[in-house]
């Protein structure tokens, strides 16, 4: 398996809310827990982590400061805080790609830590943006394995497709995405044309707040267009980078390998489906795309 790069790591010690802006910093969602106690890698930090957090915050109407001021380890262990990645589940740099993704798919996790088979260190951190990259090279050198249209793989979810108006507040965003265990979701505006796609690790209504009481502001107020605007100001400004995952879109006769090649131009791990009216009819994620190739390890 090849690196992509290599892992910032932060010990549990550190305060939860200068981790999150790390993260921002160095461009990057994720990051090991290292436990200077145990001597060990406890789990991983995202960033929606954080931004789970906040929604805890706002819902039990906590005092922002215990929120600056608790530190990783607490975090882990306070009540109704979640981290996506509470464990170390990690694959040797000599396994192949397919069992990152056995992995990855059976975890239900975003990201797996590869070690060092001989020493047991760290070597990277990867991700379904990796599985992406990898199936699309393999797409450009041998395309007849990807030329199937993605209505005839019958792949994607196509029934019940949840959307968020323009207008809705980013905290019943957060809180949908919450409760049907969702990554993100399209856009709409008032003819229910895709304008969008809001991730659970948007960031862009806390780098503009002046301390904790005023994201949590933000929270409340701001409606999910106002926040899909305020990210593409940031991008041009270049206070946040331009790797946040965007919007793709595909059709239903569109193949397997146009969909990647759209997840690669947008960075994103999901492909909302359109119809000629640019109409959400489907979603189709990395993870589908992967189940399609592996799906005999898998035993569906």
């Amino acid at each position: 398996m090849q690196n992509s790069s290599k892992a910032t790591v932060f010990e549990t010690t550190i305060p939860f809310q200068l981790a999150f802006f790390a993260l921002v910093e160095h461009d990057t969602d994720t990051a090991p827990l290292w436990d200077p106690e145990l001597r060990q890698f406890v789990g991983l930090m995202t960033l929606s982590d954080y931004i789970h957090a906040l929604r805890v915050w706002r819902a039990q109407g906590l005092p922002t400061s215990d929120l600056t001021s608790k530190n990783i380890a607490e975090m882990m262990h306070s009540a109704g805080v979640l981290f996506r990645h509470a464990e170390f589940l990690a694959v040797d740099a000599e396994d192949s790609v397919h069992q990152m993704c056995l992995l990855l798919l059976r975890t239900e996790n975003d990201y797996v830590p590869v070690v060092d088979a001989d020493n047991g260190n760290l070597v990277s951190i990867l991700g379904f943006l990796d599985v992406v990259a990898l199936l699309h090279q393999a797409g450009q050198q041998y395309p007849n394995l990807f030329a199937r249209s993605i209505r005839d793989a019958n792949i994607g979810t196509f029934n019940n497709v949840i959307t968020a108006p323009k207008s809705a507040r980013l905290w019943e965003v957060l809180d949908v995405l919450e409760q049907k265990n969702l990554s993100g979701l399209p856009v709409v505006d008032e003819q229910n044309k895709v304008i969008g796609f809001y991730h659970r690790s948007e960031v862009s209504f806390i780098i503009k707040a002046t301390d904790t009481d005023m994201v949590l502001q933000n929270l409340n107020n701001y409606r999910v267009e106002e926040a899909l605007a305020l990210r593409e100001q940031l991008i041009q400004s270049g206070e946040i980078m331009s790797s946040f995952q965007g919007l793709a879109v595909c059709r239903q006769n569109d193949s397997l390998g146009q969909v990647l090649s759209a997840m690669v131009r947008a960075r994103s791990c999901r492909v909302v489906v359109v119809n000629e009216s640019q109409q959400c009819v489907g979603i189709i994620s990395i993870r589908d795309i992967a189940r399609y190739y592996i799906s005999g390890q898998l035993g569906y």
